[in-house]
């Protein structure tokens, strides 16, 4: 049998053709939005929405079962997501079931009854109301029973997922792992099916020919709240960490596998037998975390280098973009489209990076720089204030603040990260401070629990509100106490920067996440020159809107967020070359007796930006000039990260300090060079920085 799966970089795809793989003669597995590269299945770039692709690919490749997945459950009631839903499903299942009208396939479609991604239960929710994917999904769905031999299956799921995005156990799992409180609600019942056992179910069915519409559901009586007890008990964790919470909401039947229009059960159906309960799913869950496949399955989510197709350089950076064919074509969409800025493709970009690093909201802008200042203004940043940050860092980290009016206030950095260090921040909170910017100097987290736990104890001290904004330019990617930086459970808000040098690009670009709704709402304001139309057109008419504040248009245009979406999808794997480039570099440099390598402290994941090597120029017996003159005359440019902020100019004048209390910074400041680091560095290349810089240190002075 030649199965044909949709959607292999979700839970369900990715979890369907790892079980098929084994079971039949071939697969081959379509993305949905992440390339991925699961052992013995064929999955070739292709772009589901794509008529003639889809045609070609299906006509080639000859399946006997077609298993189409929809589950885009996160679309809503915002009308940019309208578009989204419906290509995401009605379209592509209108491409599926055209391509294979004369292929004589069975075609099955898996749609998915699932609640949005899991946060925290303790939020304030209301009911869950009509959205756009619902009524998608029944139409996908009705389109598929039309067509003959066909096979629809609705189901709730849960298991492991590929790649970065976690299902609510995974995600209750992390939390259990980390010792963080959750709260889940008492009276909703989790009656979702394992993945694996969902699987073996759709196998059966394939095997017996069962045609018709049938939901697959769970008949527990578990509450989500009881699901994350049994989770932890399973696991060996402590079950105090899941906290129950009350919600009066009308709760969904429970029902397994129930037909429509009095169909036979799908039980029935495929000789008898039972759903898998959600306690024996459980077993399995844990089971195939015993025995590694958790790792085995995210693994599939690290492909294939990109290929770059920028002309060959002359010259090693020590940064700079990659950008392959996939990027050049999500840009060139947009260019034939009407929509070139203030489009859809802006709110799928923001949606995609939310996704990515766990937080509810994201705010794209034109830089990282106006990401700094709309997130000041959003925290009520002005005149009098004082706002504490690095001093080893870009300007722009304390320009936020100047910009608002307010103080710059520097604190020394921690001599092994070069991070803010906490003790130092303790005593400089005073008061005035309105907001405390940690920098995550080359991408390595600062220790945000202890600055958050620091920050919560001043506010109570004096008073008021000291808002927590991490500069995260450097560490989009990164990770700290097993999380991806930006999911705020440390701070308010989060920057991100999309300039070239940096882990994705959208030539210059920024982006704020919060998750806070109040923060998203004065931040969207703020990026588009302080107009709301926010405003009920029956009484104003559709071209209505009122400048509620003094904005800015600090906006991102649809070719950058084309570009970043494109981009976004390489992020594990530019992650994962910097990693590797960085322990390629510290084998061969930790044995030097003039340079250091970089630390990273056990709580942190790094996603490398830069490589900072620690150099004794009195030992090496030449200057950083020297050495940075004699790599570029050998092909490699270094770059230093960076002036302190208090000794430019501007600042001595206007905001100067006592430059003694520093030490750690000016120590640092003597002695860095940021090697090149970046994901498209060859392997020869990285070889080539190595033995010119271990050569050098050879030689001593050269020769220039």
């Amino acid at each position: 049998m030649r199965v044909f799966i949709t959607g292999v970089d979700g839970l369900t795809g990715g979890n369907l053709a790892w079980y098929f793989k084994d079971r039949v003669a071939r697969v081959l597995g379509i993305s949905r939005t992440h390339p991925v590269a699961i052992p013995d299945v064929e999955t070739p770039a292709l772009n589901v929405q794509n008529y003639n692709r889809v045609r070609q690919c299906l006509t080639q490749f000859k399946p006997e079962v077609i298993i189409h997945t929809i589950s885009a459950v996160h679309y809503g009631h915002d009308p940019a997501d309208q578009e989204r839903s419906w290509r995401s499903n009605v379209l592509s299942t209108r491409v599926i079931l055209d391509a294979a009208r004369d292929l004589h396939a069975r075609v099955v479609l898996i749609s998915i009854e699932a609640e949005d991604s899991p946060f925290n239960e303790e939020v304030p929710i209301v009911g869950d109301p009509e959205n756009w994917y619902v009524s998608d999904r029944t139409e996908a769905e009705r389109m598929v029973m039309d067509h003959p031999e066909s096979l629809v299956l609705r189901t709730r799921l849960f298991g492991w997922n590929v790649g970065d995005v976690e299902c609510f156990p995974e995600w209750l799992l992390r939390n259990l792992f980390n010792k963080e409180t959750v709260f889940c609600f008492t009276e909703r019942v989790f009656s979702a099916i394992y993945v694996l056992d969902f699987a073996e179910l759709l196998g059966r069915c394939l095997r017996q020919g069962v045609t018709g519409f049938f939901r697959v559901i769970g008949n527990d009586d578990l509450s989500n709240y009881s699901f994350g007890q049994e989770l932890a008990r399973i696991f060996g964790l402590d079950p105090a960490f899941i906290q129950p919470r009350i919600v009066r909401l009308p709760l969904p039947a429970n029902a397994a596998c129930l037909p429509t229009d009095g169909q036979p059960t799908l039980l029935n159906e495929i000789g008898g037998g039972q759903v898998p309960t959600v306690r024996e799913g459980l077993a399995a869950f844990f089971r195939d975390w015993r025995d590694g496949f958790p790792n085995r399955l995210k693994e599939c989510a690290k492909v294939a280098a990109p290929v770059c197709i920028l002309p060959q350089r002359d010259v090693i950076p020590y940064g700079c973009q990659l950008i392959d064919a996939d990027d050049m074509e999500a840009v060139t969409k947009v260019l034939h489209s009407w929509s070139l800025t203030q489009g859809p493709t802006i709110d799928h970009f923001e949606k995609d990076v939310a996704q990515t690093v766990h937080a509810r909201y994201a705010v794209a802008v034109n830089s990282g720089t106006a990401a700094l200042h709309i997130a000041c203004l959003a925290c009520g940043v002005g005149p009098g204030d004082e706002v504490i940050t690095s001093p080893i860092t870009f300007a722009a980290s304390a320009n936020c603040a100047v910009y608002c009016g307010a103080v710059p206030l520097f604190v020394d950095i921690d001599p092994q990260t070069y991070n803010m260090d906490p003790d130092a921040l303790e005593q400089k909170i005073t008061a005035r401070t309105r907001a405390v910017i940690p920098v995550h100097f080359a991408g390595q987290s600062c220790d945000m629990k202890r600055i958050h736990d620091i920050v919560r104890k001043k506010e109570i001290e004096f008073g008021r509100k000291i808002t927590l904004i991490e500069d995260a330019c450097h560490a989009l990617g990164s990770c700290y106490l097993g999380t991806p930086v930006g999911d705020g459970r440390f701070s308010d808000m989060t920057i991100f920067s999309f300039h070239p040098v940096k882990h994705i690009t959208t030539g210059e670009g920024g982006m704020v996440v919060t998750n806070d709704m109040a923060l998203e709402k004065k931040l969207k304001i703020l990026r588009s020159h302080g107009i709301s139309k926010n405003f009920d057109a029956t009484n104003h008419g559709p071209w209505y809107y009122e400048q509620v504040a003094l904005g800015f248009n600090y906006r991102m245009t649809d070719l950058q967020c084309a570009l970043g979406i494109s981009q976004l999808k390489k992020l594990n794997w530019f992650r994962d070359r910097r990693r590797k480039i960085v322990q390629r570099y510290n084998e061969a440099f930790s044995g030097l007796s003039w340079g250091i390598p970089p630390y990273e402290a056990p709580q942190s994941e790094a996603n490398f930006h830069l490589y900072v090597l620690r150099c004794d120029f009195v030992h090496l017996e030449m200057s950083r000039i020297e050495l940075m003159g004699a790599l570029k005359d050998r092909g490699i440019l270094t770059q230093v990260h960076y002036i302190p902020v208090f000794s430019h100019p501007y600042y001595r004048e206007r905001f100067p300090v006592d430059e003694t209390a520093f030490p750690h910074t000016w120590n640092y400041y003597e002695t860095c060079l940021s090697l090149p680091l970046f994901p498209g560095m060859s392997d020869a290349e990285v070889e080539t920085v190595i033995r010119e810089v271990c050569a050098l240190a050879k030689t001593k002075k050269p020769n220039r």
